[in-house]
């Protein structure tokens, strides 16, 4: 199925090179991000009635700067991610669904095996997570380690701050913020505008896919989650160059943050005793995270066959 498609609206950037769309893009994800932080930032500390010190003591401010920091930080992910691609395909001359390969419905056992193959992952990624997690820079870097380990802990301490759900109402509400919303802003940055840029750049769709995800990786700024999270980017970028539909690896990329939201509410509430993030990171893991890899490749080449087939038809 098909989306209606309408004609193209300001082709101010279809016929541009590839390194001026990229700065063009470089540019909206920068004034469309500050324009939604300012916006949610003036409105939640109205909503709240919090002082404008809020927006950096949030945790001084008890339930209330809680809901201030999620406010903002659903509307700063919208502005960051959802909105600069869907302004790029505007200016580009062509409806953004059509643009960002969103206009055909995906197919459902295509669907069924993208989330299959992301959750079998999880051992070998855990593990890799865990390896990049232990890194430890001394000497000259040891001033540098302890500056990216203070923002890493604090970047852990605010995702904790989201995942604490005291109901079914705060666990739709946090998949919303943690799973649908990334997902969706950011496979169309990514994956929808970058990835199809880069390879026009490099001239190399592998060397696209993995160039765009080491910036996928880069730009959350967790230097103890970079590997996992380049590997990650590299298996979503493989997704949409299989199908050259964009849903594939919205709906793997939000099956990956939705299990980390499950598990922890789950865990958080007792009816599950270990977290789906600590599989793969046992002492006597290395089996099955071998299994993980060489079931991740063969599910990998059989979804590429079955994308070819299906797809076409």
């Amino acid at each position: 199925m098909q989306f209606n498609e309408r004609p193209a609206l300001i082709p101010f950037l279809q016929n541009a090179s590839a390194s001026m769309q990229l700065t063009a893009m470089l540019f909206i994800c920068i004034i469309c991000g500050a324009v939604f932080m300012f916006i949610s930032a003036a409105l939640g500390l109205m909503i709240w009635n919090l002082p404008i010190n809020a927006i950096e003591h949030y945790n001084s401010h008890g339930a209330a700067g809680v809901e201030f920091l999620k406010f903002t930080q659903l509307f700063t992910s919208v502005g960051l991610f959802v909105a600069p691609p869907i302004v790029f395909s505007i200016l580009s001359g062509i409806r953004p669904f059509r643009f960002l390969k969103m206009n055909r419905l995906p197919v459902l056992v295509l669907c069924l095996s993208a989330i299959l193959l992301m959750w079998v992952q999880l051992p070998w990624i855990n593990a890799v997570g865990a390896w990049n997690n232990s890194i430890v820079l001394d000497g000259d870097l040891a001033g540098l380690y302890k500056s990216l380990r203070a923002k890493e802990d604090a970047a852990t301490a605010m995702i904790e701050v989201f995942l604490e759900m005291n109901g079914p109402t705060q666990l739709v509400f946090t998949f919303f913020l943690i799973a649908v919303v990334p997902a969706i802003g950011e496979e169309m940055l990514f994956r929808g505008v970058l990835q199809p840029v880069f390879i026009r750049i490099v001239k190399n769709q592998h060397l696209g896919i993995w160039l765009t995800a080491f910036v996928f990786s880069f730009i959350h700024f967790q230097f103890f989650g970079f590997v996992p999270r380049l590997l990650i980017g590299v298996f979503l970028g493989y997704l949409f160059a299989f199908t050259g539909n964009l849903w594939y690896s919205i709906i793997a990329h939000m099956a990956n943050n939705g299990i980390a939201v499950i598990g922890y509410y789950l865990l958080q509430h007792e009816f599950i005793k270990t977290s789906p993030d600590a599989l793969g990171t046992s002492e006597n893991a290395a089996i099955l995270c071998g299994v993980s890899v060489v079931l991740t490749l063969i599910g990998l080449y059989f979804f590429k066959r079955a994308a070819d087939k299906l797809i076409t038809q």
